[in-house]
């Protein structure tokens, strides 16, 4: 399977079977050659990570909150953007 990277140029349209699809010009895409035809997809903007990697970035200090205070602040979270 051959890949290539694309980078599309501002207001590229790509038409399928399925609808038209905009790409913004910063969005790349990679090309994949499979048996069926060309598969786009877009280049991740981030690289992958383990859970553990993702956690310890993640520094608190205190005390740890239970779960009803995490419910209470979610609640709280919800009003204010709703």
């Amino acid at each position: 399977m051959d890949r290539m990277k694309y980078r599309m140029k501002s207001g590229t349209r790509i038409v399928s079977g399925l609808g038209q699809f905009s790409v913004s010009p910063t969005q790349e895409l990679v090309a994949i050659d499979t048996d069926d035809g060309v598969l786009l997809r877009p280049v991740s903007a981030f690289p992958s990570a383990s859970m553990v990697e993702v956690a310890s970035c993640l520094h608190y200090k205190g005390k740890p909150k239970s779960l009803e205070e995490m419910e209470e602040a979610i609640k709280v979270g919800a009003k204010k953007t709703a």
